[in-house]
């Protein structure tokens, strides 16, 4: 019987996990138009990606139990840095661009549920 108790214990802890992934959908106030746009970050990795409207990948620079702070280098020019704020559900985003744009940076952020 112990015999049979074993098996079974060793064979319940092989079984594979369902592991979720940790996402983030959040409805942020963007830059300078002001409109409402959703962004949906789920974690993968050392990083956190977006699907839509184009696949984008921000890698984790810092991570502690309040925050996880994100960044993303485009074609060496266009920057953006996130942080996602574990206690509030909150983003807070800020991407900078190359004088030649016109613009130097843009700011956007707001609430957020956490999956």
């Amino acid at each position: 019987m112990r015999w049979f108790l074993s098996g079974v214990l060793l064979a319940h802890l092989g079984l594979p996990l369902k592991v979720q992934a940790e996402t983030w959908k959040c409805s942020i106030t963007e830059g300078w138009s002001g409109n409402l746009k959703i962004i949906k970050l789920y974690r993968e990795g050392a990083s956190f990606k977006t699907k839509l409207p184009f696949l984008k990948q921000y890698r984790i620079i810092y991570e502690s139990d309040r925050e996880i702070h994100l960044y993303r280098n485009e074609l060496g020019s266009v920057m953006t840095a996130i942080t996602l704020f574990k206690e509030t559900s909150e983003m807070l985003g800020l991407t900078f661009y190359p004088p030649s744009r016109g613009r130097e940076r843009f700011g956007s952020g707001g609430p957020c549920v956490v999956r």
